[in-house]
């Protein structure tokens, strides 16, 4: 999609993917009421969205399993999960 005018005012209308696979329909309306502007707007909408997008992935990318069960390793002196060291006290 893109530009398109609905009800005699431009928007900018589109189909954006998230890194987790979802997606979202956008459509706002265009600050500027033109082709152009609504096309510059999308462009505009699209680079938020991407830039969100990948601050929320590095932001959240240590709470990934793998990263947990490396943590959980390394709190088990080095032993994998399921098999921690036993100490007797």
């Amino acid at each position: 999609m893109a530009a398109r005018k609905i009800d005699g005012r431009w928007h900018a209308d589109f189909r954006f993917q998230h890194s987790d696979g979802s997606v979202e329909r956008v459509r706002k309306r265009s600050p500027v009421q033109s082709k152009a502007g609504a096309d510059e707007f999308e462009h505009q909408l699209r680079t938020a969205l991407l830039d969100s997008t990948l601050t929320m992935t590095l932001r959240y990318m240590h709470l990934a399993p793998s990263a947990l069960t490396e943590a959980i390793n390394l709190l088990n002196f080095g032993q994998p999960v399921g098999s921690a060291v036993s100490g007797s006290c």
